[in-house]
């Protein structure tokens, strides 16, 4: 193995482009991971926000009013499903409020970083 070191532009050379080739592959693997989340996140909002209202119907101890329109037969008359879906029921609707504070914090961290991702939802 040669003990010749490299002239110094060869050598600035080299490490500016491994510090190029380190922030490509940072801020490319940062974009993409931020992509999977944003829409592993809104999974999350939908499945919640499903999970609240079927476990809000089955916690049911008496009959659905439906606004006045109609009416359901209450789902459930086993005092033990009633509460275990009552305490889904909470869980969830925990759930659902961190996950709906943790989305308004994104869209705060990108409105603060220049990217107004709530004008999109403008009608």
């Amino acid at each position: 193995m040669s003990t010749l070191r490299y002239s110094r532009p060869r050598a600035l050379l080299h490490w500016g482009s491994a510090l190029v080739i380190l922030w490509a592959s940072v801020s490319g693997f940062t974009n993409a991971l931020g992509s999977f989340l944003a829409k592993a996140g809104h999974l999350a909002l939908y499945i919640a926000t499903a999970l609240v209202l079927v476990t809000g119907v089955l916690m049911m101890d008496r009959p659905i009013d439906l606004f006045g329109l109609a009416s359901l037969p209450q789902p459930f008359t086993e005092p033990l499903l009633i509460e275990f879906f009552n305490r889904s029921h909470r869980a969830f609707c925990i759930l659902l409020a961190l996950l709906v504070a943790g989305h308004i914090g994104a869209v705060a961290l990108h409105h603060l970083g220049g990217q107004p991702v709530l004008a999109r939802m403008k009608p």
